[in-house]
């Protein structure tokens, strides 16, 4: 039982993952013209950055101001992308499907926040 991991708490850090993927998504899609790193700054800062203490975000911030090139992102995306679904894969395409997958986290956050607070588990002593 040392390395006890509750469901519970799996769930409900779900729901600031699912948060801050929506906002990383969200970023891409609408802030074409930002930083990688910026995006996901602002990410962190919406979804995990509340539930985490002072030292795992200085961490964070740190990568995050390592992260600077979404070109190069965008090159492994599409190469991939290409080979995998044997099609032509463009940047249009990383888009669009960035769009489907932020209103996909969206909904997922918002499922997983409501049974969470139905549940109590956003009560739970341990957070």
């Amino acid at each position: 039982m040392d390395k006890y991991e509750a469901t519970s708490r799996t769930l409900y850090r779900g729901c600031w993952f699912f948060d801050f993927l929506r906002e990383i998504f969200v970023g891409i899609t609408q802030r074409k013209d930002e930083m990688m790193g910026k995006i996901g700054k602002h990410a962190y800062t919406i979804g995990l950055a509340p539930h985490h203490g002072f030292m795992l975000k200085k961490t964070a911030g740190l990568a995050f101001n390592a992260i600077k090139r979404k070109d190069k992102f965008f090159a492994g995306i599409i190469k991939e992308q290409t080979k995998v679904q044997g099609i032509e894969y463009t940047e249009e395409m990383i888009y669009t499907d960035f769009e489907d997958l932020a209103i996909t986290c969206a909904k997922l956050a918002e499922q997983l926040w409501a049974f969470c607070k139905e549940y109590k588990l956003t009560e739970l002593p341990w957070l």
